[in-house]
Parts: C-alpha cells; structure tokens; sequence
C-alpha cells in the first residue's frame, strides 16, 4: 500500500496536465484573408476589435469596429471585461497586434478569435470599405 501512495502525486499531476490540455484544445484562432474576414463578419454573431491606437482608428477603421488599444497599459482589464464565450474579430494595422491579443485572449480563456490577416493594410489594398465616422 506504501508504494501506491507515492505515485498519488504522479497521478493527480497527470490528470491535472491532462484537463489542462483539455481546455487549451476548446480555444479557436484562425488568420482570415481580408474577403474571407469580411464574409465569416458577416456570417457570425461575433465582436469586431480594432487593437490599434486610438489616433490610427480615427483616421480609418472597420464599421462597427470597437477600439481597445493594445498598447495601452489597461489593455488586458478591456479584455477581461469582454465576455469570453462570443466570437471575436480582431484586427491592427498589419495583423501582429492583433495577433499577440489573440495570444492574450487565449490565455484569459476566449473560445474563438479570428485574426485579419496583413490588418487593415491588406483590408484597404483588397479595396474594402473603411469607416471615418466615430
């Protein structure tokens, strides 16, 4: 019986790992080209984020898009006020903000998040419609 006691920890630290990978596997991360961003927006009941700062929104951003700066020190608080079982979309200017806030979201256990990829940037180069207004 002493013996079994000692693999108890060895046990428990497997069933532990093992709930643990469970839970990271439920997380959904997909980079989108810019028309197949705009046709799964669409599709899905989801959340539009704009990561960018606010001076780069202003100048042009997605419709309906909400700003939370990525580079703004309350950036993880916005995150966690969010609710974690919706659908996101995010998106920066060339697609690495937003990219390193899908990693963020993940961590603070979002299900699904799909990345612009190439940002903005490649959005306009398609020749997709922005938004001035506030």
């Amino acid at each position: 019986m002493k013996k079994y006691v000692f693999l108890l920890p060895y046990v428990v630290s497997l069933l532990l790992l093992a709930a643990c990978a469970k839970s990271q596997s439920d997380f959904v991360y997909k980079e989108l080209e810019p028309s197949d961003f705009q046709r799964s927006l669409q599709a899905q009941n989801g959340m539009l984020l704009d990561v960018r700062t606010p001076e780069e929104y202003t100048k042009g951003h997605l419709s309906d898009a909400l700003n939370i700066d990525y580079k703004n020190d309350d950036f993880e608080s916005q995150l966690k006020k969010l609710d974690t079982t919706k659908t996101y979309f995010l998106y920066c200017k060339g697609g690495v903000r937003s990219e390193k806030a899908a990693d963020l979201m993940k961590e603070l256990g979002f299900k699904q998040v799909y990345n612009l990829d190439g940002g903005i940037d490649a959005w306009q180069e398609e020749g997709l419609p922005v938004s001035k207004q506030e």
